[in-house]
């Protein structure tokens, strides 16, 4: 019998020594495995997820600025070329009122009506004056107040409406708004030709000549800020594509240290030996089974708790059953588990809450990391595997279950234990 007493108590020794060397071999995997590996590859993935994702809208916003820089710069070029163009015509606008001044005069010098009416039709056809105006006078105010009217649409249509159309993002990029500096040159060409003498036909050298020239001053000074924001969208517009440039080479340099940071990440995997030895699993792998090896290990700690709670019982009866008297310190001694009540020492209920802590506080990140990096499961092709991403959340949520049915079950054997010591006191 007492052979049979002391192989209890040297399985009871063994099971305890083999609880302590898989709860600190699978502490330290635990804490190694995470923030060694599977915590340091998964914010590699993110940053690179994230770089990935600037690096395309870069690439879309270069592309943006890109065409925008250069259609500005088509619209730039095309309104200049239409502003010299009116500047030449408002330039000759002297010349060309002396000859129609002459030309509608002419009609006025014939002596004969019939001729006189001829001619004026025939002169009316060519400057578009009606035939109802007879007047002198009054068909050279028409013709004047339609050239007018005519530089002023020519403005609108091929400088200002283009102008105000074309704009993409100035909103944001302008500090000025376009349409309000173009709405406002035009008023400003307006008011000037509604400012001018009437009567500045008499004369050229004094009459003519100066208000062609200040009209032409004002189209081109009231237009000045037009240009001059179109010229500053152009800059910005390059300045950013500059920068994008600039960026898109960093986002891509940090993409290819990422990716040489997870292989090195997938090389520590070596030299990681868990509870049941080494693991032979890629980096992927690895990290999508860390959460069920956590579970496995606290499937063999339950398995050693339960058997030394078991050996305890067994020593208990076997000493009553042999009527020795009873000693409760000897007792206590031989069936002594440091993570098993009544624990003698405060520091050993510590270091045990603080174990399961860790163990349950990791293997809840972990599943966290993956259920939130599910393109894991993407496959080379591209798809993606439903069924395996599946079957790893439905292992995961079974091993929260497993966890508590593992604290329930241990809890219940050691209540057993202590009813059953309290009976025989």
């Amino acid at each position: 019998m007492e052979n049979f007493t002391d192989l209890h108590i040297n399985d009871l020794r063994l099971n305890k020594k083999q609880f302590n060397r898989f709860l600190s071999i699978g502490l330290i995997f635990i804490l190694f495995g995470y923030f060694y590996i599977v915590s340091p590859y998964f914010k590699y993935k993110t940053e690179e997820k994230k770089t990935n994702l600037e690096y395309e809208t870069s690439k879309a916003n270069m592309q943006k600025y890109t065409i925008e820089a250069l259609k500005y710069h088509e619209l730039s070029k095309n309104l200049k070329s239409e502003l010299n163009r009116i500047k030449n015509e408002i330039h000759g606008f002297p010349d060309k009122l002396a000859r129609s001044l002459d030309l509608i005069n002419s009609g006025e010098n014939n002596t004969s009506a019939f001729q006189q009416s001829q001619q004026s039709r025939n002169l009316n056809n060519r400057l578009g004056i009606p035939d109802s105006i007879v007047n002198y006078n009054d068909r050279v105010e028409w013709y004047i107040n339609n050239w007018f009217e005519g530089i002023t649409n020519d403005i609108r249509e091929n400088i200002i409406n283009p102008t105000i159309k074309s704009k993409l993002d100035t909103a944001i990029k302008s500090r000025n708004n376009i349409e309000t500096l173009a709405t406002n040159a035009i008023h400003t060409i307006n008011d000037h030709i509604k400012s001018i003498d009437p009567d500045f036909w008499y004369s050229y050298q004094d009459g003519k000549l100066p208000v062609a020239r200040n009209l032409e001053d004002v189209v081109e000074e009231s237009l000045r800020p037009v240009f001059k924001e179109i010229d500053t969208i152009i800059n910005i517009s390059k300045n950013i594509e500059v920068d994008l440039r600039n960026k898109i080479k960093k986002d891509s340099l940090d993409i290819i240290q990422y990716n040489a940071n997870i292989i090195k990440i997938e090389e520590r995997i070596e030299s990681v030996e868990s509870p049941i030895g080494k693991i032979p699993l890629n980096l992927v792998d690895f990290v999508q089974l860390f959460p069920i090896l956590i579970v496995i290990l606290i499937v063999m700690l339950t398995n050693y708790i339960y058997k030394c709670v078991r050996l305890v019982n067994i020593l208990r009866t076997k000493l009553n059953k042999m009527k020795i008297e009873k000693n409760e310190i000897t007792f206590q001694n031989l069936t002594n588990c440091w993570f098993l009540p009544p624990y003698r020492n405060i520091f050993h209920l510590f270091m045990l809450v603080i174990s399961v802590l860790i163990i349950v506080g990791i293997y809840i990140l972990s599943v966290l990391h993956v259920i939130d990096h599910s393109e894991m499961f993407i496959s080379f092709t591209g798809a993606e595997e439903s069924f395996r991403k599946n079957l790893f959340f439905i292992a995961y949520g079974i091993g929260i279950l497993i966890f508590f049915g593992c604290f329930w079950y241990i809890q219940k054997h050691i209540k057993s234990t202590v009813v059953a010591d309290n009976n025989q006191l």
